[in-house]
């Protein structure tokens, strides 16, 4: 019998155009109802498994990379094709057939095929034959599918006018349950698993072509999925904002998220099919500072409890965290149903030692661990993921990186941290300003005595808090307060903090005595902390306010207002003092300096007539304009802060004072995806090898979920995007 091989590449391609519902449009087949139509017009079809040349340049790439250990591995593959008359028992008008194609060293015999493949290559001839096919059909493909059986594969094959829509709809359904366990590091220089592969030809539209031959197509396979490298730095350039103040440590490392819960194998479907856009659920730990229906946070979805990090999917047994159980062996078992968002992480081990004379802390190793580096750098294992065609920025896959800050805190209210230097600066008994036409003068907080021992009591905040003009956090508390963790604190318990911020017990500071009055040479123990720290606050909050002189008239008729006498003009008054207290930008400062004591404001009409009995508020900090007639009812100007010590004191604990704090984590975002000027083109396509990595510049986002859903890039991205070499791989965009 004669045999015609045909290439198909042009006639594939033409398959995949412009098919977004997945409905691969058969020539032959439009208009016709298939029961009364369909007929064979090839006796007989004769599959082969091909590497086929290089379609169309559809892709940008800068170079290929070959195969490695089981990537290219066929171990069996169904094959689905239309005949004339099916051989299997109580067959439906328009069933397909399924041969099962089990391929190894010894040929073994499954099915009705027989495949000698020793050499384990991704050439295969003669895989399957069928009889009585059509001109213009499609012949479709899987192979190293783990959870497919040929029960299953009938099972789709025999559904009559059915069977092709449910063996394209089969493949959006597959488990992804087998990516994790294709990742490799450690010891394991080469993949050993098995890979999901996916083709379909169609049959040759020749009008010359004898009906009783039979035709030889090649089906060209393609990996459902994309190959990562990825690495991260550190900035080694000192204009760098991150430069030297961000740094990797143990249990710093990355995630990997959004990779698509769905695969189109047999054409590109729309952006939304792949992950859900922009809204992709986030069922799992991530940190967010969202709140839900200001009944607090959440465990799921947007709005979680703040302080997650990055977790060890590796680990072997459960973790918990806030009640939620993150399942042991998270990468490699996920069960089903466990996420809706298909993810990987990995984090770095214990550091090895102590810091080299360069500075590095090496973590983990090369052969040891699946993430190892050091506190500049981090290697990831490499990992596989789903093509993912979102085209969108809240969708594209992307690895988080975790790492964490080193340098100074940073206040939340940007106009404070310029008041550090001013407040620290000012050793004078009064603090002089103007206000309005008048000079003023308030008491300096950090006063003691005279300006020698002020100098000396400012020296020892900068030791203590470890204030100094370089970036790089020197040891010390730094600006945040370190509370109490019992309101019975043991004096141990206050040594452990000086020790875990670089100080010492037994060293000695010049700090003001409990009534003020005086220096004292002392240990710094939680009164006298405690004390330092309160008047340090007032300092700068002071500097902020009367840097910033914003000017009033007074609006205090039938309702409170702004809490000014009429007739009067307050000067240096917070523009912010009602606002929301939330916005953490616009901190209204008046509480921290005065207290929340409600104060009892009288009203008055325009005449002075009192409308109102006392009316308490809370009070407000300003300057009045000196010529105006007083008003004794109103405590709004006061010099003595004692009032807002507690406010101060509770409010500068928090993490939700500073931007930026020592040791807090910061997250960054790197897509996979190709990249032209560092813009990612948001886009993880099938069989391509990103080769990434990405280097800290920033101090990156506060949240994972900030990272991702950042519009900016969060680091550096430097990409080389190699053609992953199988086969063609030209669904085109």
């Amino acid at each position: 019998m004669k045999v015609y091989k045909l290439f198909t590449l042009a006639l594939a391609a033409l398959a995949f155009a412009a098919c977004s519902d997945d409905e691969v449009i058969n020539p032959q087949n439009q208009g016709l109802n298939e029961d009364e139509n369909w007929q064979a017009d090839v006796e007989g079809l004769t599959i082969n498994f091909a590497t086929l040349a290089t379609g169309p340049n559809t892709r940008a790439y800068s170079g290929e990379t070959e195969s490695k250990g089981t990537e290219a591995v066929i171990y069996d593959a169904y094959v689905f094709a239309k005949e004339a008359n099916p051989k299997h028992d109580n067959g439906l008008t328009g069933d397909w057939t399924v041969i099962k194609c089990k391929v190894n060293n010894d040929g073994v015999v499954e099915g009705e095929s027989k495949v000698d493949n020793p050499d384990k290559t991704v050439t295969l001839k003669n895989v399957a034959t069928f009889h009585g096919v059509r001109q213009g059909d499609y012949v479709y493909v899987i192979a190293n599918d783990p959870n497919m059986t040929l029960d299953i594969a009938e099972g789709l094959a025999h559904q009559g006018q059915s069977s092709e829509k449910n063996i394209k709809a089969y493949t959006s359904m597959l488990s992804k349950e087998y990516l994790g366990g294709l990742a490799f590091g450690k010891t394991q220089t080469d993949p050993t698993g098995k890979f999901v592969m996916a083709g379909l030809a169609q049959i040759p539209v020749a009008p010359t072509l004898p009906s009783n031959g039979t035709i030889e197509v090649e089906v060209g396979l393609d990996r459902e999925l994309s190959k990562v490298n990825f690495k991260a730095n550190t900035s080694s350039t000192p204009s760098d904002e991150a430069y030297k103040v961000v740094e990797f440590q143990e249990g710093d490392g990355i995630t990997v998220l959004r990779i698509a819960p769905t695969t189109s194998m047999f054409t590109e479907r729309d952006a939304d099919f792949y992950v859900p856009s922009p809204s992709c659920v986030e069922n799992w730990p991530i940190n967010d500072h969202s709140f839900a229906d200001n009944l607090g946070f959440s465990k799921f979805c947007d709005q979680t409890i703040p302080g997650s990090v990055m977790f060890d999917g590796g680990a072997a047994t459960d973790l918990v965290w806030n009640d939620v159980t993150i399942p042991a062996n998270f990468n490699t078992t996920n069960p089903a149903g466990g996420i809706e968002e298909y993810r990987f992480s990995w984090v770095l081990p214990a550091a090895k030692g102590a810091a080299d004379e360069s500075g590095t802390i090496e973590y983990g190793s090369k052969t040891g661990n699946m993430l190892y580096g050091s506190n500049k750098v981090i290697n990831a294992p490499v990992f596989y993921t789903s093509p993912n065609y979102s085209k969108n920025t809240n969708a594209v896959t992307a690895v988080c990186t975790q790492a964490t800050y080193i340098g100074r805190d940073v206040f939340q209210n940007s106009g404070l941290n310029a008041a550090v230097a001013q407040a620290l600066a000012c050793t004078t008994e009064k603090i002089t300003f103007t206000a309005g036409s008048d000079n003023v003068e308030i008491d300096n907080p950090l006063w003691v005595k005279d300006a020698t021992k002020t100098a000396s009591f400012v020296k020892s905040i900068k030791t203590i808090l470890g204030i100094t003009d370089d970036k790089v956090a020197g040891k010390g508390l730094g600006l945040q307060y370190r509370n109490k963790a019992t309101d019975t604190e043991a004096s141990d318990a206050f040594e452990a903090i000086l020790t875990k911020y670089g100080l010492t017990a037994a060293t000695t500071y010049d700090l003001p005595k409990s009534d003020g009055t005086d220096i004292e040479t002392v240990a710094l123990d939680r009164t006298h902390y405690e004390n330092m720290m309160d008047k340090f606050y007032t300092a700068v909050i002071l500097q902020f306010r009367l840097a910033n002189d914003v000017q009033v008239d007074g609006d205090m008729d039938t309702e409170l207002g702004n809490k000014v006498p009429n007739g009067k003009k307050a000067y240096f008054y917070d523009p912010v003092s009602q606002a929301d207290e939330y916005n953490k930008e616009l901190l209204p400062t008046d509480y921290l300096l005065l207290g929340t004591t409600p104060v009892d404001y009288q009203l008055k009409d325009k005449d002075g007539k009192d409308l109102t009995a006392k009316t308490p508020s809370t009070p407000i900090f300003c300057i009045y304009d000196q010529s105006a007639t007083a008003v004794a009812d109103v405590k709004a100007t006061s010099t003595d802060f004692t009032t807002g010590k507690t406010a101060r004191l509770t409010y500068f604990s928090t993490d939700d004072a500073f931007k930026y704090f020592t040791n807090m984590k910061l997250y960054y975002r790197a897509d996979i995806a190709d990249y032209v000027d560092n813009v990612s083109n948001k886009m993880t396509e099938r069989n391509m090898h990103y080769q990434t990595v990405g280097t800290i510049q920033s101090l990156g986002a506060r949240t994972i979920h900030d990272a991702v859903y950042s519009d900016e890039n969060t680091m550096k991205v430097d990409v080389k995007v190699n053609n992953w070499k199988l086969s063609i791989n030209q669904i085109p965009m």
